[in-house]
């Protein structure tokens, strides 16, 4: 990290990236058509899964859907939505919107070929790690405090070195417990 992260913006990381000034770049597939611009040909870029605590452990991405669609059931064309809808999970579907929308994909079993090299490697992951979805996006970010929202606190927390990651841990266990039926009196 550099001197003053703390203030180092997204698009400020971007740069630093593109411009020489970080060796890696944390983020996700969804970054790949920005840095294809940005870097081109000027030099190469590669990905690797998340680190796994010792080797041979399991390996899990963050593979899930950002969106869906589904037919009204009060449609009047029901049989043309249902036919629209199988060719969403349909193979030809899927190889169009991983090569239209590079770091995107369809959430499908197809084997897909892409164009882009490293849409190829983030859909490779998928051979050898489990999937995880958004560990807080959903259900249990529906409280106080917000799941999502404490996670991003307490990770700056322990960056900044004024969290231990133990102690992140428990604050958000502590803030599900205290509001998510399931967790409640463990």
């Amino acid at each position: 990290m550099p001197d003053g992260y703390q203030a180092v913006s997204y698009p400020d990381m971007q740069n630093l990236f593109t411009l020489g000034g970080s060796a890696v770049y944390p983020a996700g597939s969804w970054e790949i058509s920005i840095f294809n611009q940005l870097v081109g040909d000027d030099f190469a870029i590669g990905a690797f899964p998340p680190p796994v605590p010792e080797e041979g452990a399991d390996c899990f991405i963050n593979d899930h859907m950002d969106m869906g669609m589904a037919m009204n059931a009060d449609t009047q064309h029901p049989e043309e939505a249902q036919l629209f809808l199988e060719w969403l999970g349909s193979a030809e579907f899927a190889e169009l919107w991983n090569n239209a929308l590079p770091g995107f994909f369809a959430m499908s079993n197809h084997v897909v070929e892409a164009s882009d090299p490293m849409v190829q490697v983030y859909a490779g992951w998928r051979q050898h790690c489990g999937s995880s979805p958004r560990n807080a996006y959903a259900i249990i970010s529906r409280g106080e405090p917000n799941t999502d929202s404490e996670l991003i606190r307490v990770t700056q927390l322990v960056m900044n070195g004024e969290m231990t990651p133990e102690e992140a841990g428990e604050t958000v266990q502590a803030g599900l417990a205290s509001w998510y039926e399931p967790q409640m009196g463990e």
